[in-house]
């Protein structure tokens, strides 16, 4: 029997046999034990000898008890349910898109303003007149002629 399995279970895990195994609706587990005690015993064996007439030596040899008890007296119900159904799942992928594309609009958002802000501020640049620092030269406003101031020229 173990090679047998053992045989099935490759064919299985190799792919060469497909195995759709659900859930059964309904199924029945019983648990054994075994337990023995020497029989018959003295009140038996006395009883028996005398009642039927039956050595005790061929009853103990021959003779059986046989009991079945349940161990337990309750069962448990397996039931296999969906996680969600078509709507549940339609409602969760609709708000993780949502979530997905707000986030990805504000990206973007946030990237176009740095962008308009650089551009801004290389547009300033270019059409500001240039200031030369050199050439630049102090102006008297009221005579309209520029400083020369000896003490700094020397």
């Amino acid at each position: 029997m173990f090679t047998c399995v053992r045989e099935i279970l490759a064919q299985v895990t190799r792919g060469e046999l497909e195995c759709n195994c659900p859930v059964p609706c309904s199924m029945t587990k019983y648990s054994t034990s075994v337990s023995y005690a020497g029989w018959p015993n003295k009140l038996t064996e006395e009883h028996i000898s005398t009642e039927y007439g039956i050595d005790p030596a061929y009853m103990a040899e021959n003779g059986v008890v046989f009991s079945v008890y349940y161990e337990e007296l309750n069962y448990q119900k397996i039931r296999q349910l969906k996680a969600m159904d078509g709507g549940q799942l339609a409602s969760n992928i609709g708000g993780m898109m949502g979530l997905f594309i707000g986030a990805s609009v504000l990206s973007l958002l946030e990237v176009w303003e740095y962008l308009w802000q650089r551009l801004k501020g290389l547009l300033r640049r270019s059409l500001r007149p240039p200031v030369d620092d050199d050439k630049a030269a102090a102006y008297d406003l009221e005579n309209g002629t520029a400083f020369n101031n000896t003490a700094f020229n020397k």
